[in-house]
Order: C-alpha cells, then structure tokens, then sequence
C-alpha cells in the first residue's frame, strides 16, 4: 500500500518579529506612536487584528519624526507579514534611499525579491546586507534555509549559527539548525535545538513540526503526533503537519484520523496531489470503495498518467472490491506502461497473471 511520505518543512517561513532596536526616550519625535505599535506587534504568530492600529501608530511615527528610521523598517515588517509585499518594497525603497547602508533593509529587500522568486537578486541583495552587518540574522537565515534547499547542511548550520549571534531568539535560525541536523541523522541534538525553541515561543507551528518528525526516528511516535496537533493547535491551517499526521494515522491503519487529516489539506489546497491520493486511501481502509474508486478516477481525468493512482485503483479492483475484469483492465494497462527498470514492473506481471487465472477459474466453474 502506498501511503504518504512525511513532511519536512525546508525553507523556513518568513517570520519576522518587530523590532526593538536602540531605546529612545518617549520624548523623541515618534517614539511613542513606535513603542505602541511594537507592542501590537509583539505577537510572533499573527499580527492579526491589531495589523490596521500598528499601521497607523507607524505612520503617525513617521510624520512625527521622518527620520525615525525604526518607524519605517517596522512598517516594512508589518506589510510583509500582512502579505502586502508592493507596499512593504515601497517602505524599503524609502528606507534605503535615506540611509544606503542600513543593512536590515538590504535584508529585507531580499527576503521580498526571494518571494518574487528572484533567487540571485535576492542573493545579492542578502550578501550586500552581510557586507555591511556580518551577523545580520534576516540575512544569514534566508541563505541557511537556501542552504537546506539545495543540501548543503553543513552551510545551512553555519548561517544559522551567525544568525543566532545577532539574534539569540531568532526562531528561523533555531528551526533552519534543527532541520539541518535532522537531516545529517543528529537526531538528539535537533531535539535539543526544537526543545530550545519551544522555550522561547511555544507557539510557532513550523518548531512542533520538526520536533515530530524528530521524535518520530527516535521511535518516540505517540509525543510525535503529539507535536504534529501540537503545530496544529497554534496553527490549524499548517500543511505540514496536517501531512504528517495524516500520514502517521494512516501507516497504523486509524483511517478515521487519517481521513480528516487528508481532508482538511484538500479543502485548503484542492488540488494537493499527495493528500488527494493519501485520502483516497483512507477512504479504501474505511470501505468506503465507491469513493476510493471516484477518487481515484477523478485523479486520473486530470493527470492521466499519474502512477500511484493507476497503481492503488489497480488494487482496489484486484484486492477490495473483487472486480477481476476491472483489475485486468487497470492492473494490465498499468503493467505495459510501466518500463521495465521500475521497482513495481515485476509486482504487475505476477498480479495481472494471478488475475487471469482467477478469472479462468471463474469461467471454468
């Protein structure tokens, strides 16, 4: 039975905090207005209701007093966790046609061409950042989460570490080193570094993610799924973790589970190929065939030549629902599809010469 693989996040997401920087005296043009606004936006998780009362406490700020740098970056930060990607540029440009050597802005200029998917703007723009500030952290944990992206571990570890020396709380540096030691099979100390994190904001979904996954390959698996609804819990829309728990339900047959996992993935993302099949899956360990085979079907009127489901429709013809003449239809139309250097090539031939057996059979009673 093929089933869902499990679900490491790569690339970190953007999760950028507002800033305290050097303090000012409220007296100071602008200060004021600034102080309330980080306190609305001192929530890591989700600015929320409180996006539109930071906005124009910021922008008081900044007509206060134009040239209270921290009042403009905070508002560039606002507008990027809002997804206001045009208005946070605009707030950047700004920012950098008054001071050219504000490396945090260089940084976040590059984190908004890395979302464009201008990845060697972006690059360049993280490495003018670093020339200016070598810690700087929004810099160094973008290039550790490009690191992890492209395998280098090693690199990834070292950004991160840099990223933590300007910003000891940086949850991006910790989630990017706890991947990357995940990833080089140091499975107790990426529990070390998730536990860490916790410590600092136990509410940040892509951590409670990592730290399952981590769990799960010290065969710690009942406080995995614990970690992945933990994730859930701070953020009931993390595909990740919805993935992973689905596929951890799935492998020890709770269908039920699996199933809504599955299904809440789809209602997100309706076209998510892997939670389509996985589901359909879930539904065939329910008995639910009618709608494993739709399923299934409905998979293939999109992408005909989709192995997995001409794979898991061939057995549920063959297998659950004992349809023989379908199984051969799809078992052997899958068999000559396949090229012989696939792993399921050999599996196909035996099944669709046992279907014609069995179908002798029948027909000889």
């Amino acid at each position: 039975m093929l089933v869902s693989a499990l679900v490491v996040t790569i690339i970190s997401p953007v999760n950028l905090v507002a800033q305290d920087g050097p303090s000012e005296a409220e007296e100071v043009p602008g200060v004021a207005k600034l102080n309330e606004a980080l306190q609305l936006m001192s929530v890591r998780k989700d600015v929320g209701s409180n996006a539109t009362a930071a906005e124009l406490l910021l922008k008081e700020s900044i007509k206060q007093n134009p040239d209270l740098a921290r009042s403009r970056y905070n508002l560039a930060i606002l507008y990027l966790r809002t997804n206001r990607d045009t208005d946070a540029t605009t707030i950047v440009d700004e920012l950098l046609t008054r001071d050219a050597k504000f490396a945090d802005a260089h940084a976040l200029r590059g984190v908004l061409l890395e979302k464009q998917n201008k990845t060697r703007e972006a690059e360049a723009a993280f490495e003018i950042a670093l020339s200016l500030d070598q810690t700087n952290a929004i810099a160094h944990n973008r290039l550790s989460a490009a690191a992890l992206k492209s395998g280098d571990y090693s690199l990834a570890v070292k950004h991160a570490r840099m990223a933590l020396i300007d910003d000891p709380e940086s949850l991006n540096a910790y989630h990017n080193l706890a991947v990357a030691y995940y990833e080089r099979g140091m499975f107790d100390l990426a529990r070390l570094i998730c536990l860490n994190a916790i410590g600092i904001d136990p509410t940040d979904a892509a951590i409670h993610n990592v730290l399952g996954l981590t769990l799960l390959k010290l065969d710690e698996v009942r406080d995995a799924l614990r970690e992945f609804n933990e994730a859930l819990v701070q953020n009931p829309n993390y595909i990740p973790a919805l993935l992973n728990a689905g596929a951890l339900t799935l492998s020890y047959s709770d269908f039920e589970k699996s199933f809504a996992y599955f299904d809440k993935v789809i209602a997100l993302e309706p076209d998510h190929l892997e939670a389509l099949l996985s589901r359909a899956v879930s539904l065939r360990g329910l008995e639910r065939f009618d709608e494993a085979r739709a399923a299934y079907e409905s998979i293939l009127s999109k992408r005909p030549e989709e192995i997995t489901a001409q794979y898991n429709l061939c057995i549920l013809f063959n297998e659950y629902i004992n349809d023989y003449k379908l199984a051969l239809e799809h078992c052997g139309k899958l068999e000559q599809t396949l090229p012989n250097d696939h792993p399921k090539k050999s599996e196909m031939k035996q099944r669709v010469s046992g279907i014609k057996t069995t179908l002798e059979a029948l027909d000889g009673g």
